[in-house]
């Protein structure tokens, strides 16, 4: 869905909270999701909690190595294991 509303051309969103922006917002929410599926993949071929974390960490931080805070990436790496259990 935030394909089809990105390929739309929207100038603006308003998200549920936030501040009012463009489609990039749009872009960025959609590479949470690939990480949440990332490790839904990883448990379901067996991965441990930690080797999921471990993965995933490594991917995210070597994609985004300026983030501001990335001891959160472990903390979302677990919630995306645990929810793949659901």
């Amino acid at each position: 869905m935030l394909d089809e509303l990105v390929a739309l051309g929207s100038v603006v969103v308003v998200s549920g909270h936030g501040e009012v922006t463009d489609a990039s917002l749009l872009r960025d929410v959609r590479v949470p999701r690939s990480r949440e599926r990332r490790g839904r993949r990883l448990r379901e071929s067996g991965a441990t909690v930690e080797e999921t974390v471990a993965a995933i960490d490594e991917e995210a931080r070597a994609r985004w190595s300026m983030w501001e805070r990335p001891e959160w990436i472990a903390f979302a790496a677990r919630a995306f294991y645990d929810n793949a259990a659901r």
